[in-house]
């Protein structure tokens, strides 16, 4: 019920917390009164205990996660100009702007300064901090005042795909919740061409990282945008509705474009498969089939 009720009530004004409910606990109010009243503080202390589980072991094994560090090292070094006449005997460069790139970017860009265990490391981290934080602000842009379930992270955060080290996959969701956040705290603002330009370049980001949590994500986007338009429907507004259906649109472009080409290169995966169509979907809602 705290959780639930969070959303749409502030902390003072839950029924839950009243004080004849605790008239008999008040040491426990009083607790959980602090531990609120300083969320941020504990929030703060969970992502660095959870940023040690990372940093205390050398390497934080992960399943694919070396063989990325591997591939990133070998692209930088082939554009760079290193050991060339070794490479062309077996890598050349894949071209094509396909959403699965950022990983290799990143730790591409931190090996040329740091050794590989350390960028491995690094990267590890930063999915900690954009998950753990971009969760809190789309928290906060639901309602300012549930910041304290922000602290639901830490379950999620080593998820399997991170151990699998499906490392394109798992910050993409970390940027999920940054995308969805500054939608929701800002989208009276849909008409600022700054605005759109923003929200297009981190929804870009997303889907440069994996395609999948930015369909997700565009999704999600249109279903609260229809929701806000609701209104304009029923007064049949049309007018109003289609310019920011067609604003959104110019948002989604960019990463609709980019995923459209790759399903086209590389067939939706349907045919042959295992199961049937229909599982398949309801495999996708489910977000069961969107990690490779």
């Amino acid at each position: 019920m705290l959780i639930v009720s969070s959303f749409f009530y502030p902390f003072g004004d839950y029924p839950v917390f009243k004080r004849s409910t605790f008239s008999c606990s008040l040491p426990f109010y009083f607790y959980l009164y602090f531990i609120l009243k300083y969320e941020k503080f504990f929030f703060f202390l969970v992502v660095l205990f959870s940023a040690a589980i990372i940093l205390w072991p050398q390497y934080y094994i992960t399943g694919d996660g070396a063989s990325h560090t591997y591939n990133a090292r070998i692209l930088f070094d082939f554009v760079l100009g290193r050991n060339r006449d070794f490479y062309d005997d077996f890598f050349y460069i894949n071209r094509n702007i396909d959403p699965n790139w950022m990983s290799h970017l990143v730790l591409g860009a931190l090996q040329q300064f740091m050794p590989a265990w350390l960028a491995d490391k690094s990267f590890q981290l930063l999915y900690l901090f954009v998950f753990a934080y971009g969760l809190r602000f789309l928290i906060r842009s639901i309602n300012p005042d549930s910041g304290f379930l922000a602290f639901l992270f830490y379950p999620f955060v080593f998820n399997l795909p991170f151990q699998q080290g499906f490392y394109n996959y798992c910050l993409s969701l970390a940027l999920l919740f940054w995308a969805l956040g500054i939608f929701i705290r800002f989208r009276d603002k849909l008409q600022n061409p700054l605005f759109a330009l923003g929200q297009s370049l981190l929804l870009l980001a997303c889907t440069f990282s994996h395609g999948m949590p930015a369909i997700y994500t565009m999704m999600m986007m249109g279903l609260i945008l229809l929701f806000d338009l609701f209104p304009l429907l029923r007064l049949s507004s049309w007018k109003l509705v289609l310019i920011d259906v067609a604003r959104m649109a110019l948002i989604f472009l960019p990463s609709a474009m980019i995923i459209l080409l790759f399903l086209a290169k590389r067939g939706s995966g349907f045919d042959p498969h295992a199961w049937s169509k229909w599982k398949i979907w309801v495999e996708f809602l489910k977000m069961w089939t969107s990690q490779s």
